[in-house]
């Protein structure tokens, strides 16, 4: 049965970026075609009929200062209105000011009668009352009233005729009441012009726009593509270069920062996986050297005391049991190195005596000493009590007295120092031997690194102490380090807290 494929489909960079713009211009297109062209009449309509209660607010604060007058003339100016104040005195009309501002007035033309009844439905409606009208240009100039509203409500769409020959006006009139018996009324009036033409030609300027901003879409992906998706393209071609195991490649930077920190991270794992790879290699060959030489010495030893009458004595058994032994450490310590790195090993922290645990440790190089020679002391002021894994703290120890052992000078003398500053105790293992140049000092620590070449085998122990020791002291979070000059000799050191007095 043919299996389903289920991989997600995917899309060019550059063909993302043409459509997001595409999208990004078709909902502004649309929402200009919705404000300027569908709702400008209405957005028309009601601005002019704001503009209409602004202007009798402004008259109705200084309806009885001396300054009504040129109140009026200013709203007049302003909002191109026409303008009358009445003072209203026993049903009586007197006019206090007027002012023509409008292109088609009807309140200068209307008669007392017309006024009193838009009063009366005024004072009826709260105050306010408004009326529009519509008019022919082209005819006798007579005008219907086509429209009545409460207060505070606008003009819809069906209250005026937009035919290309008709014009409408908008007629507040403001019934003014106060505690004396004057009462006063402000009629306002405003031209509401027909917009069809002005939509007609934002229509048209609407297919400019749109053919405009599409070719600009075009051309911003166009750029975009050659200063975003290239460099990413470019990035990722070099990307599967570096997957294929070709670690020399150079990440090109772009002028995107992002991209450029992109690139620069890019070229740190190249390089770091490039050293990895030359790290690898000298770990397998160097493996290969320390399992085959106590294999091969094993193997030439069984050889001969299986053909050499005599041979087959305490003497070369014993050297085949030590090569046996040198071997299995080796694969311990890969073992235990591949355990702690992947944190499988938990720690099992108790409080010891640290001092008395070094003397422990020391009392095992009683053989090498007496035999081979070397001169390992040990120096402290007081036992200090540690609260740690003990084990592995240990292994540390044993593995900073080997590496001295390998790499100590001809005097093959060995200080282990016990030291304490503040809330700290530090053990500092030393040596005189070759020491450490300054470009090497940050890989000794590293699985099977070793300084001198060709691979030299290791005295005592196997050669990953020093990449255990530091897998033991990150996962304590115990700092540690060394001092090291060429030629006089190294010094590594650990630290751990005090346990409490209490």
């Amino acid at each position: 049965m043919k299996a389903i494929s289920t991989k997600k489909r995917t899309f060019r960079l550059k063909w993302k970026l043409f459509a997001y713009f595409i999208a990004f211009i078709l909902v502004t297109l649309f929402i200009v075609w919705l404000l300027q062209i569908v709702f400008l009449n209405r957005f028309y309509q009601n601005t002019r009929i704001r503009q209409v209660y602004d202007i009798a607010e402004r008259v109705s604060k200084d309806i009885k200062n001396d300054n009504l007058r040129s109140t009026a003339i200013a709203c007049a100016t302003d909002y191109n209105a026409c303008i009358r104040i009445f003072l209203i005195d026993d049903n009586r009309a007197t006019e206090l000011a007027s002012v023509e501002g409008a292109g088609a007035c009807f309140i200068h033309y209307m008669n007392y009668d017309e006024i009193s009844l838009m009063y009366d439905k005024a004072l009826n409606n709260g105050g306010d009352y408004l009326q529009t009208f519509e008019f022919n240009p082209y005819s006798s100039g007579e005008s219907d009233a086509s429209n009545e509203e409460n207060d505070n409500s606008t003009v819809s769409d069906s209250d005026i005729l937009y035919a290309e020959d008709h014009y409408s006006s908008a007629v507040l009139l403001r019934a003014i009441t106060t505690d004396t018996e004057n009462s006063y009324a402000i009629m306002v009036n405003v031209d509401l012009l027909p917009v069809r033409s002005i939509v007609q030609t934002l229509k048209t300027q609407f297919i400019w726009i749109t053919v405009m901003m599409s070719v600009a879409a075009l051309l911003l992906a166009v750029i975009a593509s050659k200063n975003i998706a290239r460099p990413v393209a470019r990035m990722n071609k070099t990307a599967k270069m570096l997957a294929r195991g070709q670690y020399d490649v150079k990440f090109e930077e772009s002028s995107c920062t992002e991209l450029a920190e992109l690139a620069t991270t890019l070229n740190a794992t190249a390089s770091e996986l490039s050293r990895i790879d030359v790290l690898q290699k000298e770990l397998i060959a160097n493996i290969s050297h320390d399992l085959r030489t106590p294999l091969t010495m094993i193997c030439g030893y069984c050889e001969v005391m299986r053909d050499i009458p005599g041979e087959n004595n305490a003497e070369n058994i014993q050297v085949v049991i030590d090569e046996a032994l040198r071997l299995s450490g080796l694969v311990t310590d890969l073992l235990d190195i591949s355990r702690l790195q992947s944190g499988v090993v938990p720690l099992k922290l108790v409080r010891f005596d640290l001092t008395g645990t070094i003397h422990e440790i020391m009392q095992r190089y009683d053989k090498i000493i007496t035999h081979e020679g070397y001169h390992i002391s040990f120096s402290f002021d007081e036992s200090i009590e540690v609260i740690a894994d003990r084990t592995m703290i240990m292994q540390v120890v044993y593995n900073l007295i080997n590496n001295a052992i390998n790499y100590c000078g001809v005097d093959k003398a060995i200080s282990v120092r016990q030291s304490v500053t503040g809330e700290l105790v530090r053990i500092t293992v030393s040596d005189n031997g070759i020491g450490i140049s300054p470009e090497n000092i940050a890989h000794i620590w590293d699985r099977y690194y070793k300084t001198d070449k060709p691979h030299k085998r290791a005295t005592i122990g196997t050669g990953l102490g020093l990449s255990m020791v530091k897998q033991i002291l990150e996962q304590h979070g115990a700092p540690y380090g060394v001092q090291s000059t060429p030629g006089v000799g190294s010094a590594f050191w650990f630290e751990l807290k005090i346990a409490d007095s209490n």
